[in-house]
């Protein structure tokens, strides 16, 4: 089915419109979200590394502690006032639990807590490195002792370039479980809603919002990781998704604060939802942006679709109603585009029509009148001459006889009769007479009845098959009988020897037409023949005139009606009257 051409306008309108910007807005959307994604992630990552350098920072001044501590504390002073010392170090420096100074034996000589002093500790990790000189950094571990994490530095105390002793105070946890915390925080005033955790080489939390977490849980087996896969993703500056968190997260590798630590990983997660919010607003914003690009562009294409599609969509009415036969309203011509050219192009068009019409509807009433005259004029000159034969053979009987012929009488009133009918044929045309309401029914039984005697002296059959449900139609009772009289006369003189004669009628609702059918079995009629039906003074019979079938036609037209004809040689005709009803 082809679309009409308003639809290919607003169609192909559309197209030139919303194509291009469909295909801008989808590579601006790409590149927008992939641009904010990155965005995203980076802060993301950067947020991670800033915990990392943090942590790092937290440590490493807890190792320049030490330092001062090693360098500032009189080893050599006695048990008590070393106790004095580093009690006091505690108040300073909150960040720590307690501090104990050890001989090269390995026997706590001083406690800040004191419940140490006298205790052997040499077994413990952190004392051979550091009394080999070394700088010692714990792991964070499960103390069974004291039962919770801790995190113990140590280092050796010299005196004279001798190593003394060892210090080695404990770190408050809680210090850097607040630190950590405290990012957290910040990122969920910032409406990111995500947390922060420090995790060992093992995977296990040793910094978490949920302290029962701590050194019980561990990442990795949590969410089937490899801690390679995790070193590789902060390396690269990369996220790593969480699907049973339906979160993402970003790592970073804290700096190993001595020879004997490792490094600890610091994760910032967020949820995927909250993370890409930003990515679905400008989803959001820019589909809304299209849609009213769309619109708009559905209404200029409206617009223009209605503007080129009316004046087009009123003169296909125009030529459709001209064809038709009705005369059009001439068209607008609003303007001088293609569009006012056009309408006053085929208003031009009409005019020029129906000027030629008008004389060829003169030069054929003249052509006619011509034939009818002439038509006339010859069937008139036959009877003329005749009894003009007969006036001179009076004439000449008369002046011998005194008499006159009876027969010649009779004669002479057939000839006289015989152009009182040609003339009256001719009359049927012109005269206007009132018009009833036909029942053709009714009126096409009569015709019948009348048409009987005929029909049985030349064994024809009559047949009928008239429709009860016909409507009434204005005619003149009298021009309906002339029409279906000639056709049944006709049929009858095509069937000589006898045969078959249908009459059938029926109503064409959906025309608002009546069809009635007058067909024969008679002699039939060839190509040429047809071709000339209703042509005056055409006939077949070698005393007819051809009047009666001009007649036909003429009355037909004059009701607004019309005549098929089917006929071939030897097969019979049929006559089909189309009649418009008059309700």
């Amino acid at each position: 089915m082809r679309l009409n051409f308003r639809l290919r306008i607003l169609l192909l309108f559309l197209i030139i419109t919303i194509v291009p910007f469909a295909f801008f807005f989808y590579f601006s959307w790409r590149a927008e979200r992939e641009a904010l994604k990155q965005q995203l992630e980076y802060h993301l990552v950067i947020m991670a590394n800033n915990l990392a350098e943090s942590t790092y920072q937290f440590v490493n001044e807890r190792l320049t502690d030490l330092k001062f501590m090693t360098l500032s504390v009189p080893w050599t002073s006695s048990p008590y006032i070393l106790r004095k010392y580093l009690q006091d170090f505690n108040e300073s420096y909150p960040q720590y639990d307690g501090a104990i100074y050890v001989n090269p034996a390995g026997q706590v000589l001083a406690d800040s807590n004191i419940s140490a002093e006298g205790k052997d500790v040499s077994s413990r990790p952190w004392f051979k490195p550091a009394l080999q000189g070394q700088y010692y950094f714990s792991d964070i571990y499960y103390s069974p002792i004291v039962q919770r994490p801790l995190l113990v530095l140590a280092a050796p105390v010299k005196s004279q370039n001798q190593i003394v002793g060892v210090v080695s105070p404990s770190v408050h946890l809680a210090n850097l479980w607040q630190m950590v915390d405290a990012f957290s925080s910040r990122q969920q005033t910032f409406g990111q809603a995500g947390y922060a955790f420090i995790i060992n080489q093992k995977g296990e939390f040793i910094a978490h919002p949920d302290r029962q977490k701590i050194l019980k849980d561990n990442f990795l087996t949590e969410h089937q990781l490899q801690l390679n896969t995790i070193l590789t993703a902060a390396r690269e500056k990369k996220l790593i998704n969480l699907p049973r968190d339906r979160a993402v997260a970003a790592f970073a590798l804290v700096k190993p604060f001595s020879s004997n630590t490792r490094a600890w990983v610091v994760g910032v997660t967020i949820p995927e939802q909250v993370l890409y919010a930003p990515l679905d607003k400008l989803t959001r914003d820019l589909v809304s942006l299209f849609a009213v690009v769309l619109c708009v562009s559905l209404f200029f294409s409206l617009y223009l679709a209605h503007s080129l599609g009316q004046p087009l969509t009123k003169l296909l009415t125009a030529i459709a109603s001209y064809g038709e036969g009705k005369k059009p309203e001439p068209l607008p011509v609003e303007s001088d585009d293609e569009i006012g050219k056009l309408n006053r192009a085929f208003n031009q068009m009409v005019w020029q029509l129906e000027e030629r019409e008008k004389e060829l509807i003169r030069s054929e009433k003249f052509k006619t009148a011509g034939q009818l005259a002439a038509g006339m004029a010859h069937e008139i000159r036959n009877p003329l001459t005749t009894i003009k034969g007969f006036l001179q053979i009076f004439s000449q009987q008369n002046a011998s006889t005194n008499q006159i012929n009876p027969k010649y009488l009779h004669l002479i009133i057939n000839e006289v009769e015989r152009i009182e009918r040609i003339i009256n044929e001719f009359l049927y045309i012109s005269k206007s007479v009132k018009k009833e309401s036909v029942n053709l029914n009714s009126l096409l039984q009569d015709l019948l009845m009348f048409c009987e005697p005929r029909a049985f002296q030349q064994k024809v059959i009559l047949q009928r098959e008239l429709a009860d449900n016909l409507p009434l139609v204005e005619l003149v009772p009298e021009q309906v009988k002339q029409v279906f009289l000639n056709l049944i006369q006709n049929a009858l003189e095509s069937m000589p020897a006898g045969g078959e004669l249908k009459i059938s009628s029926q109503w064409l609702p959906d025309a608002n037409l009546i069809e009635v059918k007058v067909s024969d079995t008679g002699f039939g009629m060839t190509e040429k023949t047809l071709a000339q039906l209703g042509t005056p003074f055409f006939t077949t019979k070698p005393d007819g005139h051809g009047l009666g079938l001009m007649l036909t036609y003429q009355l037909v037209e004059l009701w607004g009606g019309k005549i098929q004809v089917k006929s071939a040689p030897g097969q019979g005709s049929t006559f089909s009257i189309f009649i418009p009803c008059s309700q």
